[in-house]
């Protein structure tokens, strides 16, 4: 029976030779497919596990979004089986490169002080690592992830929403790049996703951490003992590594309600503080209020005394011009009597040379009428004599009216050395009034039109 069924097998081959060849060279093809990818997925996951060894890659981290302070630092470093912690600043921005703007993922690490050998170990491509904080490294084009020249300049942009409080986040605002760098952390070419922008990160930079001027952490790349003993990507590594997950999240936890009772008590005391210079604050201008209330009251005062001295002032110079006036007038009447005197004496005299004159002729022509002109002449004589003696009156009237004229020169100058004072006293309080119109400039106008006035 044997025998028959292996000879009719054979017959059908012989027959059929050609499709079994196909068939058979399908079968072991495929076979040999299988067994390459059953072996390529190890020798994938080692070599994975040899570059994540090779280069300190985190087996976990943690991002906080209340940030992360040094008793969580401390927290975590104690827990059984931490190896290591590296905490980082990273926070997404809009970057001005090359004249373009770029949405990018900032990372403030420990550079300065470890160099490249830091959890994530970045792997220099081309240039090198920062040696001062104005200069940077950027990750390697991949993806989304824009090519960025060695010697860009990179500018934290003036479009960040927070721009006018960058100075919270940022201590260094623009950035030179010396060098290409790949993070094993992103070993993935899928794109990195941004909280701003169109929500994809176009630029991953590194900086020392110094640059970052927040009193917080913000992500926690954390190594744990022992990780490197078990292959990458396995059943067994991420079990193992949950069970740090787990603790953590319970760590977490307890250090979130810390977390939360700390801002609480630093709101209260920045809000204790903020009342504090409130009332300070209030104190102190109610007390600058009250100095200005009296500087306004005491300078209402000197404006008040200052008016009433220019009014009096003003009346003085008014009386002064006044009597200056009548006296000059009493003068010059006086003066003007004396001259009418004088020249009526001496029409008086001028009539009695004439009639002198006459008698002479009347002497001459006749003794007869000597006797007459004799006569005449005596009377002419008298009339002389009276002439002379209402002369004479009329020149002591004169010189009286000079002496008056010469009194009233004096009154006249007593009456300008009253004006002068008069004048002084109307300059002092010109100053008193501009003194009060520093302290009060809403007075102003009122005594503008005060002096408008006295001028």
């Amino acid at each position: 029976m044997k025998k028959t069924f292996f000879k009719i097998i054979f017959d059908e081959i012989k027959s059929s030779f050609g499709r079994f060849a196909a068939i058979f060279s399908i079968v072991a093809l495929s076979i040999g497919f299988l067994s390459g990818l059953l072996v390529s997925t190890p020798d994938m996951r080692a070599t994975a596990d040899i570059y994540y060894d090779e280069n300190n890659t985190a087996d976990i981290f943690i991002k906080a979004t209340k940030g992360l302070t040094k008793k969580d630092i401390d927290t975590v470093s104690n827990l059984t089986g931490v190896k290591e912690i590296m905490p980082a600043y990273v926070i997404d921005s809009l970057l001005n490169v090359n004249n373009e703007v770029l949405t990018a993922k900032i990372f403030g690490l420990p550079i300065l002080k470890n160099g490249n050998g830091l959890i994530n170990n970045l792997q220099i491509i081309s240039g090198r690592m920062p040696l001062n904080e104005k200069e940077c490294v950027v990750e390697k084009s991949w993806g989304t992830i824009s090519e960025i020249e060695i010697g860009s300049k990179l500018t934290i942009s003036k479009e960040n929403e927070d721009y006018e409080n960058i100075g919270d986040t940022y201590n260094v605002l623009e950035y030179t790049v010396v060098g290409i760098v790949e993070n094993p952390f992103y070993f993935s070419v899928e794109s990195e996703r941004s909280s701003i922008g169109n929500g994809t990160a176009n630029a991953l930079v590194y900086v020392d951490e110094s640059c970052f001027s927040m009193s917080v952490y913000t992500d926690f790349f954390i190594k744990i003992n022992d990780s490197e003993k078990y292959m990458a990507f396995t059943d067994e590594y991420e079990n193992y590594i949950e069970n740090y997950v787990d603790k953590l999240k319970t760590i977490g936890i307890e250090q979130s309600l810390i977390r939360i009772a700390d801002i609480k008590n630093e709101a209260y005391k920045e809000l204790n503080e903020g009342k504090k210079e409130y009332e300070d604050s209030k104190e102190e201008a109610e007390t600058e209020l009250s100095d200005a209330a009296i500087k306004i009251a005491d300078g209402k005062r000197k404006l008040f005394d200052a008016s009433l001295e220019i009014k009096e002032g003003k009346i003085k110079l008014q009386d002064a011009r006044e009597t200056l006036k009548k006296e000059t007038n009493d003068a010059t009447t006086k003066i003007n009597d004396g001259y009418e005197k004088i020249n009526e004496a001496k029409i008086e005299l001028d009539d009695g040379e004439l009639k002198y004159a006459e008698g002479i002729v009347d002497l001459e022509n006749g003794q007869i009428e000597y006797t007459d002109g004799l006569m005449k002449f005596l009377d002419s004589e008298k009339e002389l004599s009276e002439a002379q003696a209402e002369f004479n009156r009329g020149e002591q009237e004169y010189l009286d009216g000079i002496k008056e004229l010469e009194e009233g020169k004096e009154k006249i100058k007593e009456g300008s050395k009253k004006l002068s004072n008069a004048k002084s006293m109307l300059i002092d309080a010109e100053n008193q009034y501009e003194a009060g119109v520093r302290e009060l400039n809403n007075q102003k106008e009122q005594f503008n039109a005060l002096i408008d006035q006295i001028i």
